[in-house]
């Protein structure tokens, strides 16, 4: 782990009675990085700073054939959109604010290969369920030439944060497109159970799998999923 070190530091500024100010820090080293500001008086209420949260707990894990999983050899190619709903990020203790990268659980790998041209893309929804048309207008955020899961937490750092407005549901989506398959190809994953569809997936023998636009199977559970939430930059509002 590398210790905290600041590479934007404060500056001091000049405001008039009832203007507003906004201060700005940044720091490198291990995420994730937490901030605490402060006055004379003890500390102040900052913006929201980085943190772990697990999203959904295991109840079920896929096999190296069952479905779903957002790694999945045992076709050519997998397609996934999983839906978190705002009621569940607000419950398990998410803000408003930025979304850094999430992760997956995997329980075992199985023989899932590398997985070709593995993407992620991230959008919201007022949609409340998932249903056999797939969601659009997403945000590519993660992509591997190769990738290749491993036991326990595989964690995708998106190329930039998207940032969650508290009311909006999570859409994720996942795809991969290999020219072959194994049997018992797919890594198995921890899954949480839902009261609703919550992931739409498609698999297919064949080279157009990410591009498809109907078909595929509704399941009421989706991957436990780790999100880094917060920001690299923690900013403090205060009215003079």
């Amino acid at each position: 782990q590398t210790a905290p070190v600041l590479t934007l530091s404060p500056t001091s500024q000049s405001r008039c009675l009832n203007d507003s100010v906004t201060f700005k820090v940044s720091a490198s080293g291990t995420q994730p990085i937490t901030y605490q500001w402060q006055n004379t008086s003890g500390n102040l209420q900052g913006s929201v700073p980085m943190a772990y949260t697990t999203v959904g707990s295991a109840s079920s894990v896929n096999t190296g054939t069952s479905y779903p999983t957002p790694y999945g050899n045992y076709y050519w190619g997998g397609k996934n959109q999983f839906i978190i709903r705002a009621s569940e990020l607000s419950a398990a203790g998410i803000g408003i604010g930025d979304i850094q990268s999430l992760a997956f659980d995997v329980v075992n790998a199985n023989n899932c290969p590398s997985l070709v041209d593995f993407t992620i893309k991230i959008g919201f929804t007022s949609d409340s369920v998932l249903t056999s048309a797939w969601e659009s207008g997403l945000t590519t955020v993660f992509n591997s030439s190769n990738y290749q899961p491993t036991v326990g937490w595989n964690t995708h750092a998106f190329q930039s944060a998207v940032s969650w407005n508290g009311t909006d549901n999570l859409i994720i989506e996942t795809c991969f497109n290999n020219s072959s398959y194994l049997g018992s190809g797919n890594a198995s994953i921890n899954l949480t159970t839902t009261s609703y569809n919550s992931t739409h997936e498609y698999h297919a023998d064949n080279a157009t799998v990410c591009s498809v636009t109907s078909g595929g199977y509704l399941y009421a559970k989706r991957p436990v999923v780790k999100l880094l939430t917060g920001s690299e930059t923690s900013n403090y509002y205060i009215n003079a």
